[in-house]
């Protein structure tokens, strides 16, 4: 047995906590912390006395939990067993975590499943020394700073990964656009991890998520359904402002269909077919007689020409914009037509009748 053990950990600090190899101290020893540590005396599972900066001999009365194993059990004489932690207070650590396995989640925009994965980076410093120590430290048998953060890492790891899928759905942040949103994601996972870190005696002090990314073919997925989406939707969108554009609705386009159908009815047996499709696309609404000859005066008499619209009660031509018809009185209608299929609407509705657009 020495007479003089001084135990101190003068090493780098890189380090979060070491381990004095000195295990078995007397009424000789002397306790030796530094400016920027902590010192924890730690046996049989139990956290004992805590001592910040200064030098401290083991023989006086400093020690009111350590004193009684001094005095009831060696009576201050023989060597005393237990573990002495230094602990780093002054150094923030920057430690990167990612995720290990993906994160199953729906796109909020084109509705599919997808894998994600992310990794980024968190500093943190001991902020309770005795709780980091019963909490992490004392658990471990192959004792350093990487399999410590890696049991910090495995702790906080789920509730990284549940805040990341919750960020994204709730905000409802396209994963083709989620790269955009990372420091406001970082933030709300931030908030989060505080409590979290607070029960391992540590404090978060930043959180950095630098990556958000999915697997090669769900990204093809997402690439293709927004191709899909700019096709069809964005398109018909284009296509109703053009119809808006050029003065024509989107049943004015359809009953064009019927006429090109009913033009190209040939050897149906029926001489009076193309005629009755013509009627029917220009909406005379005059009963056909039994004579093509006439049906097909009515016809020409009413049909629009380009800067001319046919009255809804008596068919005669009006010029565009005119208030009222200059053959019978009857007030002209105003049109209106659906933003997103172009189909006319009257003035109190509120959704489309065609395609269901909120007007």
């Amino acid at each position: 047995m020495k007479l003089l053990d001084v135990i101190s950990y003068a090493g780098d600090n890189d380090t979060f906590v070491h381990r004095s190899e000195i295990e078995d101290f007397n009424s000789h020893s002397e306790l030796v912390v530094n400016q920027s540590q902590e010192a924890l005396f730690y046996k049989d599972g139990l956290a004992l006395d805590l001592f910040t900066a200064g030098r401290y001999p083991l023989k006086t009365a400093n020690f009111p939990i350590i004193r009684k194993f001094f005095e009831s059990v060696f009576n201050g004489k023989n060597p005393f067993p237990c573990q002495v932690y230094f602990i780093n207070k002054i150094t923030t650590f920057s430690v990167p975590w990612g995720t290990d396995g993906a994160i199953p989640l729906e796109d909020p925009q084109y509705g599919l499943l997808v894998n994600v994965r992310a990794y980024g980076s968190y500093a943190l410093k001991i902020k309770d020394s005795r709780k980091f120590v019963v909490k992490i430290v004392g658990q471990l048998s192959d004792f350093n700073n990487r399999s410590i953060m890696k049991q910090v890492n495995g702790m906080i790891l789920q509730t990284v990964k549940q805040n990341v899928a919750r960020a994204i759905v709730n905000k409802k942040i396209p994963i083709l656009e989620v790269m955009t949103h990372l420091d406001e994601l970082s933030a709300d996972i931030l908030k989060v991890l505080v409590d979290e870190f607070d029960n391992l005696g540590l404090e978060c002090q930043r959180f950095f998520i630098e990556s958000i990314n999915v697997e090669d073919s769900d990204l093809e997925a997402l690439k293709t359904a927004k191709q899909q989406y700019v096709t069809t939707v964005i398109g018909a969108r284009g296509q109703a402002e053009s119809r808006t554009i050029q003065g024509y609705t989107y049943q004015t386009e359809r009953q064009y269909d019927v006429l090109e159908k009913a033009a190209q009815n040939e050897g149906a047996g029926n001489v009076m077919a193309p005629g009755l499709g013509l009627g029917m696309g220009f909406g005379v609404g005059k009963a056909v007689g039994g004579k093509m000859q006439e049906t097909a005066g009515v016809m020409q008499n009413n049909q629009p020409q380009a800067d001319m619209i046919a009255c809804p009660n008596c068919g005669a031509s009006v010029k565009k914009g005119a208030k009222f018809c200059s053959e019978c009185g009857e007030k002209m209608p105003v049109n209106k037509f659906c933003p997103n299929c172009g189909a006319k609407v009257s003035d109190n509705q509120k959704f489309c009748s065609e395609c269901g657009e909120k007007l």
